[in-house]
């Protein structure tokens, strides 16, 4: 039997998420029912690919796409304005540890789990989607300012 949140036209499976309205995903462009034929197209010609990515490029949260797909892996469709094997490209150049992109990128994300759970480190990763030894990694870098600049220069060397 099929649930109201599966989609059999596409195959795929939709699993409602409880997650706060300020979700990048809520904010995207491609929010619409049409949406998936442009993003994750039965053949992908270069018109569906320039199609997806003109709808990209007039997105407010083009990045936080592009993060989302690299650091989860996507490899169909377009994500973040990149096509699947600009994605896959992408993914093969060196990238920052985590702990240093989150404090880079996502310090309100941070700030705001650090708020709602003070010391509680696995309910931080959770919200961050991250792992405890990251949550343990950004502490260090946004706490003491010596560790942190420390921390920070050592880590952007090495991801060069």
């Amino acid at each position: 039997m099929t649930s109201p949140n599966n989609r059999p036209e596409s195959g795929r499976t939709i699993i409602p998420a409880v997650r706060a309205s300020n979700h990048w995903q809520d904010r995207a462009a491609c929010k619409t029912a049409d949406a998936e034929a442009i993003f994750f197209p039965v053949s992908t010609t270069p018109d569906t690919i320039q199609a997806a990515k003109e709808i990209c490029y007039g997105c407010p949260v083009i990045e936080d796409c592009k993060s989302f797909a690299l650091e989860n892996r996507e490899t169909h469709g377009v994500w973040g304005g990149m096509s699947e094997k600009e994605l896959q490209a992408a993914r093969r150049a060196p990238q920052k540890p985590r702990a240093v992109r989150i404090v880079e990128k996502q310090r309100a994300e941070w700030d705001a789990a650090v708020a709602e759970h003070g010391d509680d480190d696995k309910a931080i990763a959770r919200m961050l989607r991250a792992d405890v030894r990251t949550v343990e990694r950004v502490r260090q870098l946004v706490g003491d300012t010596s560790t942190a600049v420390e921390l920070r220069q050592d880590q952007m060397g090495a991801a060069a």
